[in-house]
């Protein structure tokens, strides 16, 4: 019976580890391009069979994801979020409809220009939801908080 006991409360504490890892890994980083201009770029590295969603989705669907990058300071962006693959689009049992989403690495890049070198920082989140096969995650929330780099 001990021996039982012992191995289902090993499946249950696996259970809970592998829930708690995050099915999509963000890396933040910035590139300056000239004294007073640079690149926020932000990269999701998807977990093998997951997806997450399009920055546009259906009103019936999931959550978007969204970059929000409003509370930065000293820098103005130049252009919107541009990704490096366009989401495919799925037809999604969960939600019962034509859904885009990503379910590879994919890097979203947006152009910004410094206005205030003494108070730079880039300052924001990232809200996103991912699935696999029929089961989703709830939406999570990451914050990004990066200084402004140097040129070299």
């Amino acid at each position: 019976m001990k021996k039982y006991l012992t191995i289902l409360l090993l499946a249950i504490i696996s259970s809970i580890a592998c829930s708690a890892q995050a099915p999509v890994k963000w890396r933040s980083t910035i590139k300056m391009t000239s004294p007073t201009e640079g690149i926020l770029t932000v990269k999701a590295i998807v977990s093998p069979g997951y997806h997450f969603y399009s920055t546009k989705v259906p009103a019936n669907g999931p959550v978007a994801t969204s970059l929000d990058f409003k509370a930065s300071t000293g820098i103005k962006f130049i252009e919107d979020f541009k990704p490096s693959v366009q989401p495919a689009s799925h037809f999604d049992k969960s939600f019962n409809t034509k859904i885009a989403w990503w379910d590879q690495t994919v890097t979203f890049s947006r152009r910004f220009k410094v206005t205030d070198r003494a108070n730079a920082v880039i300052k924001g989140s990232i809200k996103y939801m991912a699935c696999k096969d029929d089961t989703c995650t709830p939406p999570r929330t990451e914050s990004v908080k990066l200084n402004i780099p140097a040129y070299k």
